[in-house]
């Protein structure tokens, strides 16, 4: 079998062909498993949320902004990010809705049960590229703007204060822009044990 990823995005006007997508982007996204045909390195990871500001989803492509950052001190740096971080970040009127993600000490929180026991996320070589991988980052926060422009005059005007408080509590932290397509399901049963939301 031969994993093809289209290279598409979403956009108003429906899937275009993204300008951004790169042949060498599939192996980082779904790196096989050599010998494996049907499988792909998995890194599924449960993430603990607390919602700083509930996410209000427009009917239009939004902008999405996700933090990753890596922690000094875990313990007192999440505490910081839920208490100090977020009553800077609740001000924020442009803000369509913000999280800050933990992820969880057990790195197979995620995969067992949803993976089967003898696939290679579960084999030594899989934990380890999955421990390799957590190594990078401790958390995420989510920023949901209605694009770029709010979210940099947001960051500017509380920049010093925020600055601050990431100087103290973060090691590293870098962004990344997402695309994300919201999916509304129209089974309304309970959702799944392998969805942590």
């Amino acid at each position: 079998m031969q994993m093809m990823l289209e290279p598409t995005r979403a956009t108003a006007e429906g899937l275009v062909v993204d300008p951004d997508w790169a042949l060498d982007d599939c192996p980082r996204i779904f790196d096989p498993v050599p010998d494996r045909p049907q499988e792909f390195k998995p890194c599924h990871l449960r993430m603990h949320e607390h919602v700083l500001l509930p996410v209000l989803r427009t009917e239009c492509k939004a902008f999405k902004l996700m933090h990753f950052f890596k922690l000094k001190d875990v313990t007192g740096g999440k505490q910081t990010l839920v208490s100090d971080y977020a009553s800077v970040v609740a001000k924020w009127h442009e803000c369509q809705g913000c999280i800050v993600n933990f992820r969880d000490s057990d790195l197979d929180a995620a995969m067992r049960g949803f993976y089967p026991e003898e696939s290679w996320g579960h084999s030594p070589a899989g934990q380890a590229h999955r421990t390799e991988f957590c190594g990078f980052f401790d958390g995420a926060i989510e920023y949901h703007f209605l694009n770029s422009e709010d979210f940099l005059n947001a960051r500017r005007r509380d920049h010093e204060a925020l600055y601050a408080i990431e100087q103290r509590i973060f090691s590293s932290c870098w962004y990344v822009e997402v695309d994300e397509n919201l999916v509304v399901l129209p089974n309304r049963n309970p959702a799944p044990a392998f969805y942590f939301r």
